[in-house]
């Protein structure tokens, strides 16, 4: 038995703007543990977009999207030892490239220590698995 039909609208190009910024905000907060700052242009949004959005499907593949390759290739830089703690990182999507572009800027080579003079390594990746 039906008891309410609840009618969905499609969503526009500036609310799913902001899914991705809302995804993209797990993302910062988990680098920001390894102290890595992150900015990520408009353009490689919107390459988030189209590439990841399905009318059918809404906003559920963007997650998925940037885990698989925005999340893994900062992962990759974190254990090469490219993204260090310090450091920051600006993410645009060179379209002519066709490939994620990344500037980093380098922080300290040095480990880290902290007020209590524990020394802080940047080992972890951007994984949820801890």
């Amino acid at each position: 038995r039906l008891d309410d039909v609840v009618v969905f609208s499609p969503l526009t190009g500036s609310n799913l703007r902001q899914v991705v910024r809302l995804q993209l905000a797990d993302v910062l907060r988990r680098l920001e543990e390894l102290d890595v700052a992150m900015h990520i242009t408009d353009s490689a949004v919107d390459h988030v977009l189209q590439e990841a959005h399905d009318p059918q499907m809404g906003a559920r593949p963007l997650k998925r999207y940037l885990e698989r390759h925005l999340v893994s290739r900062l992962s990759t830089l974190i254990l090469t030892d490219e993204l260090t703690a310090g450091s920051a990182v600006a993410v645009d999507w060179a379209a002519k490239r066709g490939d994620w572009d990344f500037r980093i800027t380098p922080g300290q080579k040095a480990e880290d220590e902290d007020e209590d003079g524990l020394t802080r390594t940047s080992s972890a990746t951007l994984g949820r698995a801890g």
